[in-house]
């Protein structure tokens, strides 16, 4: 690791917290007098509805994206990017009996989930009638999406964000209160260490806007008997840190800020494993275990022929965080998981391959 000497070893942690300690007991945020209207505009935004819009008309409602009356849905995924789609194709490969309602706000992806098994359904479909029809829910929604430009304040967004997942909660049906039967995909982003120190999954977490959105949608997931798995650095080939990085010459950053990664793939795989194992009201943490700096994340792009002919970007910052090292051993561990590719490094050495 350039310049700034070797992190602290796990032993050395200074956030010591118990095993897979979910976030402190916190109620999930409600809208404040005056703002109840700009948070519904957000939410709106977010799952990528018309603001406020009336219910979609009894064509849409009966679409392709309709589930038969009566029949059971084994997995209801709400939000399928490139995670949700992940996981309900992981789960259908695994279930191929199972129904895996595959959610959307726009129907660009549909043809791609109907291939794999799924049932391609639009945010805008989803009915009353649905409530309490999901054996389990993923909710994998980013807490990026759509409230920018909706004139939301932070809190709004963050009481808008956590609705959704309280909304994706209410199509649980019954079932054993000691397993997660709802995962939320969360971020390791809410994290505060800063100082190149390890984290576990209950290590301190950051008392900002915009951890704060996450926190409480995580609060909300928990308060339904849900999970939680906090995500690093997420990445395809072409996706990722590394794609910003290589995209420019140069970067006011420094090159030395250890930053953790788990490919998309693996990723899904321990939403699908905290499905499977994952208990109640818990936390837990997906990691590759090795955190590289932003230089060695530029150096390990170049192993793929996508980036092998491009030029390492120069990092110019000398002053910065020195980031955290993430250590999801126990998660490991109690969800039975691991990690098909051990590092960044690891994974773009076999695109050569064409793996």
């Amino acid at each position: 690791r350039p310049a700034r000497g070797k992190p602290r070893s796990p032993g050395a942690s200074t956030h010591p917290s118990p095993l897979l300690a979910p976030t402190a007991p916190m109620p999930v945020a409600v809208p404040l007098r005056g703002v109840a209207l700009t948070a519904a505009l957000a939410m709106a935004s977010i799952v990528g509805v018309g603001a406020l819009a009336s219910p979609p008309p009894p064509a849409a409602a009966a679409g392709a994206g309709a589930v038969p009356d009566g029949k059971n849905v084994q997995l209801w995924v709400v939000g399928c990017g490139t995670l949700g789609s992940l996981v309900a194709e992981q789960w259908c490969a695994a279930h191929p009996d199972h129904v895996v309602v595959a959610e959307t706000s726009t129907d660009s992806r549909h043809a791609q989930l109907a291939a794999f098994g799924a049932t391609p359904r639009l945010r805008s479909e989803r009915q009353a009638s649905d409530a309490g029809r999901a054996e389990r829910v993923v909710f994998a929604v980013p807490p990026s999406g759509g409230a920018r430009g909706t004139g939301a304040s932070p809190e709004e967004q963050a009481v808008a964000y956590a609705r959704e997942v309280e909304l994706a909660a209410e199509l649980l049906g019954e079932g054993p209160g000691d397993r997660a039967r709802l995962v939320f995909t969360s971020s390791s982003g809410v994290y505060a260490e800063q100082g190149g120190g390890v984290v576990v999954e209950g290590s301190p977490v950051r008392a900002d806007a915009r951890a704060e959105r996450i926190l409480a949608a995580e609060r909300a997931a928990l308060a339904a008997g849900g999970a939680a798995v906090r995500l690093a650095g997420l990445y395809t080939e072409t996706r990722g840190a590394h794609g910003f990085y290589m995209s420019r010459d140069a970067h006011d950053s420094t090159p030395y800020e250890l930053i953790n990664l788990v490919s998309y793939e693996d990723a899904a795989s321990a939403v699908v494993a905290a499905l499977a194992r994952g208990e109640a009201g818990r936390v837990y943490l997906a990691a590759d275990g090795a955190p590289l700096s932003r230089l060695q994340i530029c150096e390990a792009a170049r192993l793929s022929p996508e980036y092998a002919d491009r030029a390492l970007p120069a990092f110019r910052g000398t002053e910065g965080p020195e980031g955290k090292v993430l250590d999801a051993s126990a998660t490991r561990e109690a969800l039975a998981w691991e990690p098909r590719w051990r590092s960044f490094a690891h994974y773009m050495g076999s695109r050569a391959g064409g793996a």
